[in-house]
């Protein structure tokens, strides 16, 4: 994956779950999109939810808020 997909599925991630993702780069050199880095990886980016984004979750028996 490249840098530019890893912080496009951070930000996406971020916005669709509701939580800070990080894009970094392990240390074998590969971009990732992570919800919690490991120490031995460099952060190229936090990406926080939009304030006041609520997070809906789908059920079989309906919608939870």
């Amino acid at each position: 994956m490249t840098e530019e997909r890893a912080r496009y599925y951070a930000k996406v991630l971020a916005r669709s779950i509701g939580t800070t993702f990080y894009a970094v780069r392990s240390r074998e050199g590969r971009f990732l999109a992570v919800q919690i880095p490991s120490g031995d990886c460099d952060i190229l980016a936090a990406v926080k939810p939009p304030s006041g984004s609520a997070l809906t979750l789908v059920s079989r028996g309906g919608l939870f808020r």
